[in-house]
């Protein structure tokens, strides 16, 4: 359900592919696209958390967003978008679309980390909120510490 609300905002956005979804993200909060390296697989992590990744000296967490979209899984994406920030968040990606200024309009929708959206050329570009990914990712899981 989506529910416009009544604010926009012009931005440059970092355009990316997943499989025929076409997903932004403000360019201020990209860190790097990088080549497919292999994540290290996390235990017991859910399965939109592909592992972590070192990416200019840091780790990564790598999140599967087709996972979180309800696309296949592709276990060998060819990209891996870094993203700025704490969380040190990335993502599977299959392309790099374009870089473009556009007025994004704003939404309330679910799932809670699609910020907004862009149409051009009557394709709608859905626009991430990276801090949402990381929650959504493992929603649902708790984790517990073992007592002895």
């Amino acid at each position: 359900m989506t529910t416009e609300l009544q604010n926009s905002a012009t931005q440059s956005l970092i355009v990316f592919r997943l499989d025929s979804v076409s997903l932004g993200v403000p360019e201020e909060q990209v860190l790097s696209v990088n080549n497919w390296n292999q994540p290290t697989p996390l235990p017991f992590a859910p399965d939109a958390i592909r592992g972590i990744v070192a990416i200019e000296g840091r780790m990564f967490t790598v999140i599967e967003i087709g996972s979180l979209l309800g696309l296949p899984v592709d276990h060998e994406r060819p990209l891996i978008v870094a993203f700025r920030g704490e969380e040190q968040l990335a993502l599977c990606v299959d392309s790099l679309d374009s870089q473009l200024e556009s007025e994004i309009t704003a939404t309330h929708s679910e799932p809670s980390f699609i910020k907004g959206s862009y149409e051009r050329n009557g394709e709608v570009i859905q626009i991430l909120e990276v801090g949402k990914l990381f929650g959504e990712a493992i929603r649902g899981l708790e984790r517990r510490r073992r007592r002895i």
